[in-house]
């Protein structure tokens, strides 16, 4: 996470061999996320919440709600060893994290909201003023860091150096 290597105290994470998704114990890496992490022994829900992001993942289903939107999952939430087990996709992407798999090395890399660099460019400058309130939106939503604009300006006549050919 972040680029350094994680370990898991309590339980180790493993494969589900039906669906092939890499399970994890839901309050280690939720909290390694800057996540607070609270289990509903009746309801059997985990529910992990940052500033920006209410993730509810409930054991034996397919989905979770995110921001109040459900989200379908690779597998279910389980309870292995008296812990929560949830895919690591869901609860990483469902605190704002990326997640990419090397498969080379057989590793799934997550990057935290906080550290992720998103960014875009914007080639037609004068959409700054014609769009800004859907360009602002389109930024919130994809969760840019940086927006790139290219800018250009057009000098007068006069603005220009005068260029001679060179004798030799």
């Amino acid at each position: 996470m972040n680029g350094e290597r994680m370990s898991f105290t309590d339980a180790q994470p493993y494969i589900d061999e039906q669906t092939g998704s890499t399970m994890v114990p839901a309050r280690e890496i939720a909290e390694k996320l800057g996540a607070e992490v609270e289990w509903d022994r009746s309801l059997e829900q985990v529910t992990l919440h940052n500033q920006r992001y209410n993730t509810i993942l409930t054991i034996g289903q397919n989905y979770a709600s995110v921001n109040g939107k459900t989200v379908k999952l690779d597998a279910q939430a389980v309870i292995k060893s008296d812990r929560t087990m949830v895919p690591l996709r869901a609860v990483s992407e469902g605190l704002g994290a990326d997640v990419d798999w090397v498969d080379e090395r057989n590793l799934a890399v997550i990057t935290s909201a906080d550290k992720a660099q998103r960014s875009t460019w914007i080639w037609d400058s004068k959409l700054i003023e014609t769009e800004s309130d859907s360009i602002l939106q389109f930024a919130a939503n994809q969760k840019l860091t940086s927006i790139y604009l290219r800018y250009e300006t057009y000098p007068g006549p006069g603005d220009l150096p005068e260029f001679y050919p060179k004798s030799y």
